[in-house]
């Protein structure tokens, strides 16, 4: 992802760099990407500390990799954890016109390394998007060995891949920037320089 948003955009990335929870290091961060296909729980001051830093501002992307369909343990453990750390707020699937789908390239569904889902979900914090759950497994759709991707891309092969890579540079956008790109004054820019045309999604069935 580093890559991808340091060749497409003017963001100094440097790397990508992982932090755990309970590191020092978690305030210097504003954006988190959270990958897997598994349960998993927080402990309670692990939950506290990402209370404090997502409530401060900080954006996490959960990505839900299961290789056959999303994974239900995974999906069960991002509701359960986030959703706990603010009651009253639920995962709502985000709408097509949401400023994430242009915050830098102009899309109009998600796509990642399997389209199970066309849709996103977001749990929002006074009108911004604190955590966003994709269940399309895009930074599988991103992940390479060496110089050559680790992962075919299905159904849609590069024109799919590439949907995942600009929806990855789109949310790092929204992270640092937010609703910027609300403004009408984007728009022409948008439809003219960054819209990516491409056949309808379809969906990738779940294997039985």
């Amino acid at each position: 992802m580093a890559l991808e948003i340091r060749a497409r955009t003017s963001i100094d990335v440097e790397s990508t760099v992982p932090v755990a929870v309970r590191d020092p290091a978690l305030l210097r961060h504003p954006f988190l990407v959270m990958c897997g296909d598994a349960r998993f729980r927080f402990e309670a001051d692990e939950r506290e500390r990402l209370r404090r830093w997502i409530t401060a501002g900080g954006m996490l992307f959960a990505d839900n990799s299961g290789r056959g369909g999303p994974s239900t343990a995974f999906d069960a453990s991002v509701r359960e954890e986030f959703e706990g750390l603010f009651p009253g707020h639920v995962f709502e699937k985000i709408p097509s016109q949401h400023v994430i789908y242009r915050s830098f390239y102009l899309l109009d569904f998600p796509a990642g390394r399997a389209i199970h889902r066309t849709y996103l979900e977001g749990l929002s914090l006074d009108g911004r998007l604190a955590v966003l759950y994709s269940h399309n497994d895009v930074f599988g759709a991103l992940d390479r060995e060496g110089p050559d991707w680790r992962f075919d891309v299905v159904p849609g092969g590069d024109s799919q891949r590439e949907r995942a890579i600009r929806l990855a540079v789109n949310v790092a956008m929204y992270a640092l920037c937010l609703d910027y790109k609300d403004d009408q004054a984007h728009t022409d820019y948008l439809l003219h320089e960054r819209r990516w045309r491409a056949a309808p999604p379809r969906v990738t069935p779940a294997k039985p």
